[in-house]
């Protein structure tokens, strides 16, 4: 057992995140976005938070801020409900950015 401070072997640390992550590529060939669309909002706050991350902790290694569009990817679940209320969920993802830790 993982002792809190004990340095992690990298293969070790690998085996342990692909362990975590098993679930997502089964999660994601099954994803049917009218099915699910809960789960899609969740997944593109995600990738949007990733992009903006990338875009701006990347910046003196050379990335630059990508367009990432949050409507066009919501708007794939055509589920009225998130149609309904869309400009709410991209302005959901934008107010992430500025959460700090």
């Amino acid at each position: 057992m993982q002792q809190p401070g004990q340095k992690l072997r990298h293969c070790r640390f690998t085996n342990t995140f692909i362990e975590r992550l098993t679930p997502l590529p089964e999660l994601l060939e099954t994803l049917d976005l009218q099915k699910k669309p809960v789960l899609w909002i969740r997944l593109v706050a995600f990738g949007y938070l990733c992009v903006d991350y990338v875009g701006s902790g990347g910046k003196d290694l050379g990335f630059q801020r990508r367009s990432y569009p949050v409507a066009d990817f919501l708007e794939a679940t055509r589920d009225r409900d998130v149609l309904d209320q869309l400009k709410d969920y991209e302005e959901g993802c934008r107010l992430l950015t500025e959460v700090t830790l």
